[in-house]
């Protein structure tokens, strides 16, 4: 993980730290190459005269919890949910690393990194909670989902972890 280790150079504040510079790694032919990136003054965040102070105000960052497009259900609030509402579906979204602990009965798996290729696969006038392991992939999931034309699309807020925390017969641990 290049990332991490220019991380860790920068706050500890050894080696030498690939600033202004973007390093390569074709493993393929198993070479590596750096590029200089030139400083853009103009840059909105990191400019001469930034106006992005805070980047979840940046274009493309995620969407405030608040937003309807982003809508939501509480761990407490699903099993009414699947129990009064015969379209509802819950769809995990977890890569299968990570459901292998398992998942509600019931459950429509479908890992988020096939999602594109297999939304065929879906029922787009079901009514879908989307979940994942702590809520990040299913937030995006759900947008994606409603982008793609599915109605009734929410995910599960905080993720199979706050459910598995509420329902004893439900161990992801």
């Amino acid at each position: 993980m290049v990332g991490t280790g220019q991380a860790l150079k920068l706050v500890l504040g050894i080696g030498t730290p690939l600033i202004g510079r973007l390093m390569l790694v074709d493993a393929l032919d198993a070479r590596v190459r750096e590029v200089r990136l030139a400083r853009d003054p103009a840059c909105p965040i990191c400019g001469d005269a930034p106006t992005i102070r805070d980047v979840s105000a940046a274009p493309g960052a995620p969407e405030n919890a608040a937003d309807p497009a982003a809508a939501e259900i509480a761990a407490s609030e699903l099993d009414a949910l699947l129990a009064q509402d015969p379209q509802a579906r819950l769809l995990d979204v977890r890569e299968p690393h990570e459901a292998v602990l398992g998942a509600p009965e019931g459950t429509v798996s479908l890992p988020a990194s096939e999602l594109e290729a297999r939304m065929h696969e879906l029922d787009p006038t079901a009514h879908y909670v989307v979940a994942c392991r702590v809520g990040a992939k299913s937030r995006w999931a759900a947008r994606r989902l409603r982008d793609a034309g599915f109605g009734d699309v929410r995910h599960l807020r905080d993720g199979l972890l706050a459910y598995a925390a509420l329902d004893a017969n439900f161990d992801i641990f």
